[in-house]
């Protein structure tokens, strides 16, 4: 064997590695990432600190920050194709920030019952996690099991969903399940940047519906959703700087493209009472 051929041929299996990755689109965490460039510990320090739509080459591929999921950065690897440099650029195209609401989504009598019975469980609700375990991520408690409503909730939603793909320029696409969670934001609760489909476990996510109720008349402010446009670069989708914002009705539920960028801004309760949250049920339309 020539010398020095074992080290091409670990050059090898490593581009094909890194080509495979890039082919089925896979998005890789910053350890992650160094691990199949073997990049130094050095190198991933300053990775880490980039914001999103960074960039950088390697060899002939391009490494760019697609997404942040609760706190941890993912990022692309795509084919860097030789460009003519005598060919102008073109501006970023621009994927608009889109939702369909609907007022009244439940009858009003199961809206005050889902109320009283979100307020009885107080007990039951449990801290917000997110994968990365930043606590400085996400505030707010969650329901995870409510089996007395959460039938109902997912009867309505199903019945919506044809004029809500309709209204969002959505292809109907076959349904696995649709997930369900109850969730409360009091005094100083947020939930930052982020998308609801750009993790692996999470990926056959393609529709996001919310629906707010509380009590009547309102006792806390803020809360706001923000739904961020969406630029396409390196054939991915990245947070833009504009956005649409939501501000939380009692007894409506709005839906949207599972890949966009949304947070909840801060919710300020002067009671801090958990009577007094701002509840939601929410969950996604997972594809088969």
């Amino acid at each position: 064997m020539p010398e020095g051929w074992e080290k091409v041929t670990d050059l090898m299996r490593q581009l094909q590695a890194v080509q495979e990755i890039a082919e089925r689109g896979y998005w890789l965490t910053t350890e992650e990432l160094g691990q199949v460039l073997g990049l130094p510990e050095s190198r991933l320090a300053i990775l880490r600190e980039q914001p999103l739509a960074y960039e950088f080459p390697w060899r002939n591929f391009r490494c760019c920050v697609v997404d942040e999921q609760e706190g941890i950065r993912l990022w692309s690897i795509t084919p860097n194709k030789a460009i003519n440099v005598h060919t102008p650029t073109t501006a970023p195209q621009k994927q608009p920030a889109v939702y369909a609401r609907v007022d009244n989504f439940l009858p009003r009598d199961k809206n005050q019952q889902l109320l009283e019975y979100a307020i009885a469980n107080e007990g039951r609700f449990v801290p917000s996690r997110n994968s990365g375990d930043d606590s400085e991520y996400r505030r707010s408690w969650v329901l995870y099991d409510f089996p007395e409503f959460s039938g109902v909730i997912l009867h309505y939603v199903q019945m919506l969903i044809p004029q809500v793909l309709k209204s969002l320029k959505m292809e109907p696409f076959p349904i696995a399940y649709i997930e369900c969670q109850m969730t409360a934001h009091n005094h100083g609760n947020y939930y930052k940047v982020h998308n609801d489909n750009g993790s692996p476990d999470a990926k056959e996510r393609e529709l996001t519906y919310v629906y707010y109720f509380y009590r009547e008349p309102k006792q806390f402010s803020g809360g706001e959703l923000l739904i961020y446009d969406s630029e396409v670069r390196n054939n991915m989708y990245v947070k833009a700087d504009t956005y649409k914002t939501y501000v939380p009705a009692n007894n409506t539920i709005i839906f949207f493209p599972s890949y966009l960028m949304h947070e909840v801004l801060p919710v300020t309760c002067p009671s801090r009472q958990f009577a007094d949250s701002r509840f939601t049920v929410n969950g996604w339309v997972r594809r088969k």
